[in-house]
């Protein structure tokens, strides 16, 4: 992880000035912590469960079939139909992981930017106002977050 921290810091320090100006610094930190943590966090983790079933599955198979031969004729049916579902269901996780990045990165932004303007939100009384905006970025993130968590339980 070292060296993907590494070359992304690299390819960010050699941007040009105007990828700054036009991206939140937001979603530079949730880029950078997102693949920092996939790649610390959710590979081991979901390499650790995939071997899991993957071997509780073929057990599960193997004694079945030996108990039960004729159920191998169902079994190519049931491949087919959970190909086909879990087609369908990359997809729509796919497009939920987006929503839930499009949430991350305002929330990031918003917090930066009142940690850097507390002095200025607090002289011109803009405290609750701030305060309204960072529960509502917040509500949206959860909400897209309790969904990507639904979804990634739910095949």
């Amino acid at each position: 992880t070292s060296a993907l921290h590494r070359n992304m810091l690299s390819s960010v320090m050699k941007t040009a000035l105007h990828f700054f100006d036009s991206t939140p610094v937001g979603v530079i930190l949730n880029r950078f912590s997102r693949d920092i943590y996939q790649c610390d966090i959710d590979l081991p983790f979901t390499f650790n469960n995939f071997l899991a079933v993957l071997f509780t599955m073929l057990g599960a198979v193997v004694m079945t079939c030996y108990g039960l031969p004729y159920v191998i004729l169902t079994f190519i049916p049931m491949v087919i139909v959970y190909y086909c579902i879990s087609r369908y269901y990359q997809n729509a996780v796919r497009e939920v992981k987006r929503l839930f990045a499009s949430t991350q990165s305002p929330l990031f932004t918003h917090f930066e930017q009142t940690v850097k303007g507390v002095q200025y939100i607090h002289a011109a009384r803009q405290s609750d106002s701030t305060a309204s905006k960072g529960l509502r970025l917040l509500r949206d993130y959860q909400r897209a977050d309790f969904c990507l968590a639904e979804a990634n339980s739910w095949l």
